[in-house]
């Protein structure tokens, strides 16, 4: 329990450290094009939250992505569809705090492979799009194995709304195999994120 009280108490720290930095005047608005991306970036939303009733608990996401080949190099230069292939790796994972050994009780890993490339300046067209394959497994064996590859494709529109950047990013997806103890999982997750 006392790890739990430290852990949260850790977590809003370091939310009020980060809401007491003042924004700038003019946040600088996303690249249109892919290859200013830096290298190195955040993908998918990460967050680690803490809560429960009966046990305490955290979740929490990392997700990172990285541009593959570089811009001026050899292949990059050669084959110039290759600079805007990423690799992603994001993981999700349900941690129990109030456990003796704080297990974790479930994890989701999802390496992916996308090509990110410029859309339209147009405010009705996508600003960007990204599509590719994703490999999503709790990375257990035997009968708890859960695992599916799936193809995508992200349109993605910049617009502003009350003086903010909003990024509106639907997900269209096939699903490419199912493990057999997931076979209806489209039923559950559907083909479409908005």
């Amino acid at each position: 329990m006392r790890r739990a009280v430290l852990l949260c108490m850790a977590v809003l720290v370091f939310a009020k450290a980060a809401h007491g930095v003042e924004p700038e005047e003019d946040p600088p608005q996303p690249a249109a094009d892919p290859l200013t991306d830096p290298v190195l970036s955040v993908d998918e939303p990460m967050y680690f939250v803490v809560g429960g009733s009966d046990d305490i608990k955290a979740r929490f996401q990392l997700s990172l992505k990285y541009r593959v080949f570089d811009v001026d190099g050899r292949l990059g230069s050669r084959l110039p569809w290759l600079q805007r292939m990423y690799f992603s790796y994001t993981q999700t994972s349900l941690w129990n705090l109030e456990e003796e050994s704080a297990p974790f009780e479930d994890s989701s890993y999802k390496p992916s492979l996308f090509q990110k490339v410029a859309g339209s300046d147009d405010p009705l067209l996508p600003a960007e799009w990204r599509y590719g394959v994703v490999h999503e497994s709790n990375g257990q064996a035997g009968d708890t194995s859960r695992s599916m590859n799936r193809a995508f494709v992200r349109p993605l529109w910049r617009v502003q709304a009350f003086d903010r950047p909003l990024e509106l990013a639907p997900v269209a997806r096939v699903y490419l195999n199912r493990a057999s103890e997931n076979r209806d999982i489209a039923d559950f997750r559907g083909h479409v994120d908005y």
